[in-house]
């Protein structure tokens, strides 16, 4: 009986072609073609990249890790220091601050007089910056005060007395934007001292309750410096303690003049450094007298501010001045306790 023959059904070993080297038509190996050898360097390549990148995944690993510790341990330590600062904070205001506040004077003010008054105050600074001369501008304690009633914050809690190169301020402020003052109040007496016999201003600040400490006392020596370009205001710190913090003698003794940036307005576009020179320049005094303070122009208008390295314009101060119904007999007795004039006159 003749075997039926039937179909192989072959084996996926069979079916796999296997890889023999190159010969030539005597046997012997031959050097593999380019394409061959182009796809061995290929997968010998991506290898090694793929080595490469899993080392860097690692790398980037640990970075994170180590920066999300350091993220961890400064937020911690931001925080207790926070924390720490608030509390130190709050133990200060409340030994500066009492929980009665103090019945001050109330003055009845109106938006019209105190638009009029600011109307007064621009118009006066206009006339200086367009370089005329304007009129004396005079403030009054009342006018002080009714401006000082037009806010939330001051009203009734703030009244100005003016005097003889004196300035006093009575205040009974509200604390509780401050930590832990809530309910509490800064209250006490501010006085702004001016003795021209010595060229010092004095800014003091005293409790209105006898056993709490002074909250702040600061003298400076303010005086004329000439220099080779212009005349300049000096201001310097003579003494001075703040809350429980004295100023350092060796500060103090390097005699800086906290006004020098005011001359040295480089940059045209620092309008705030422009305005207050030019406004300076074109002050020829300023007299606390009894229930106001008047501020004289200088007769000779300010010229404009140069910007050039080391150039500026000298601040000239005359010392004739024909007030608006004043009378200065020749022109300085009224100047003897001036602020300003004192020092330019």
């Amino acid at each position: 009986m003749d075997s039926t023959p039937y179909t192989k059904i072959p084996l996926l070993e069979d079916i796999e072609t296997p890889v023999v080297a190159e010969t030539d038509e005597d046997g012997y190996p031959v050097k593999p073609s380019s394409d061959s050898k182009k796809v061995w360097w290929n997968k010998k390549r991506c290898c090694e990249k793929g080595k490469r990148c899993e080392k860097k995944r690692r790398c980037l690993k640990k970075i994170l890790k180590v920066a999300f510790l350091l993220f961890a341990v400064f937020g911690v330590i931001t925080l207790v220091g926070s924390i720490h600062a608030y509390k130190r904070m709050a133990r200060e205001v409340k030994h500066w601050t009492v929980t009665e506040p103090h019945l001050l004077p109330r003055v009845d003010s109106s938006a019209e007089e105190a638009e009029m008054f600011k109307s007064r105050a621009k118009l006066f600074w206009k006339t200086i910056k367009a370089g005329k001369i304007p009129e004396d501008f005079v403030a009054t304690s009342l006018d002080l005060n009714k401006l000082a009633a037009e806010t939330d914050f001051l009203s009734g809690n703030a009244y100005a007395e003016l005097s003889e190169n004196e300035v006093k301020i009575s205040i009974s402020l509200p604390a509780d934007g401050l930590p832990g003052g809530k309910g509490r109040y800064l209250v006490g007496t501010e006085t702004v001292t001016w003795d021209p016999e010595h060229s010092l201003l004095r800014l003091k600040m005293e409790p209105m309750d006898q056993t709490m400490e002074t909250m702040y006392d600061i003298t400076f020596s303010l005086t004329k410096e000439l220099t080779k370009e212009d005349e300049q205001l000096n201001l310097q710190v003579v003494s001075g303690q703040v809350l429980e913090w004295t100023i350092p003698q060796d500060f103090i003794e390097e005699e800086n003049n906290l006004l020098e940036d005011l001359y040295d307005c480089h940059c045209k576009h620092d309008k705030g450094c422009r305005r207050t020179r030019k406004f300076l320049e074109g002050l020829a005094g300023v007299s606390l007298e009894k229930d106001q303070v008047v501020i004289h122009p200088n007769p000779t208008p300010p010229a404009d501010i140069s910007f050039e390295k080391h150039g500026h314009h000298g601040m000239r101060h005359g010392h004739g001045h024909n007030g608006r119904g004043r009378h200065h007999d020749g022109g300085h007795h009224h100047w003897k306790k001036s602020l300003i004039h004192h020092l330019f006159g």
